[in-house]
């Protein structure tokens, strides 16, 4: 009788876990994981764009071809009300159906609840790879500015010397760091971002050049503010 009442606890274990497990894959959030290149000049393809896309007296239209999660292709549209420059909608899309799979809206020009979805799976912005808060951007702003160091640029662990030592951090006062790149121009260098994180909390953020180390923001400042 033990052996049997053992025997029936360990399935009823077993078959907990195995639909835990089941409820987490339906739970994992659907994701854009990379662009993909689309020829503009197909009839096919513009004609499924205009389809998709609709027209609005001063608005601005961004839109790209992605690869998501589970393998399917999509399109990822962002259409933002250039009079207000804070009203949006955005809209993941089945490249081959058409099905509407999420949408997104706005009324301060950023969207908050795709980027609480992404952090449901790749934690808190923060600690997200540098790629990945590229990716994001270029998707969701309105005008992208995240990118990758170029030739010329600081190291990352050069950007977070400079970063501790204008902070004076220890390193009991964080457990992890993650960074961000904002593309320069002809004009401007790139700017290093480097958080500081401790649990799920921003403890500390730098913005520096990404050439020469000045220092362009350090959050909170010393009088705590930020």
């Amino acid at each position: 009788m033990m052996k049997f009442m053992k025997r029936a606890l360990s399935l009823l274990i077993s078959a907990m876990l195995l639909l835990a497990c089941f409820a987490l894959a339906e739970e994992a959030p659907l994701l854009p994981i990379a662009i993909v290149s689309y020829d503009l000049t197909d009839e096919a393809t513009t004609a499924t764009l205009s389809a998709l896309i609709e027209p609005k007296e001063n608005a601005l239209t961004r839109w790209e071809r992605v690869v998501l999660s589970d393998g399917r292709e999509a399109w990822v549209i962002c259409q933002f009300d250039q009079t207000t420059m804070s009203n949006a909608w955005s809209r993941v899309i089945d490249a081959e159906t058409q099905e509407v799979l999420q949408e997104d809206t706005t009324d301060t020009g950023f969207f908050a609840t795709a980027q609480t979805r992404w952090e449901s799976a790749k934690g808190i912005y923060a600690l997200w790879s540098i790629q990945d808060k590229m990716l994001f951007d270029r998707l969701y702003a309105m005008a992208p500015c995240y990118g990758e160091p170029v030739e010329g640029d600081l190291t990352q662990e050069e950007a977070l010397a400079a970063a501790l030592n204008v902070t004076g951090l220890s390193t009991a006062d964080y457990d992890a760091v993650g960074y961000g790149y904002v593309m320069g121009s002809s004009e401007q260098n790139g700017t290093w971002q480097v958080f500081f994180v401790k649990g799920n909390e921003v403890v500390s953020t730098v913005n520096l050049d990404a050439r020469d180390a000045t220092i362009l923001l350090v959050e909170p400042d010393e009088e705590g503010n930020g």
